[in-house]
């Protein structure tokens, strides 16, 4: 099973996984012990560069594993990036909700095959709606 890591400024990871949490039935809330929320600290990105580091060596040693990130371009993503790039990691950014329940429900996958089903779930949850009047 593919584990997945949610890094983002701080707290965002952590709200993302709470929510899940709390709309999944209870089958798949046991599937959260494989994500881990990783939240940005910017005050020492060396220190959060090294524990990432170390948490994705762990992890890779006997996993598969997906990182979502909240913003392309940002610090989390840009060193989600450097630090995968180490272990040939897919990363995604963008990180939703959506993204989140569509990769929870499809965990047995590959992360690289994972990685489609979490761009394809976040680009399906976006659209605009006008609501008709009464």
């Amino acid at each position: 099973m593919t584990k997945i890591l949610l890094i983002g400024h701080y707290g965002v990871g952590s709200a993302l996984r709470a929510a899940a949490e709390s709309i999944l039935d209870e089958n798949l809330v046991q599937r959260l012990q494989d994500v881990i929320s990783f939240d940005e600290d910017r005050r020492q990105p060396e220190r959060l560069s090294n524990r990432l580091e170390q948490v994705l060596s762990e992890l890779a040693a006997e996993h598969d594993v997906l990182i979502l990130s909240d913003l392309p371009g940002a610090s989390p993503h840009n060193l989600a990036v450097q630090v995968a790039g180490h272990y040939a990691m897919p990363v995604v950014s963008g990180m939703n909700l959506p993204m989140l329940l569509r990769c929870i429900h499809h965990q047995e996958l590959t992360a690289m095959a994972l990685a489609d089903i979490a761009v394809e779930g976040a680009r399906r949850a976006i659209f605009s709606e006008v609501p008709h009047g009464s």
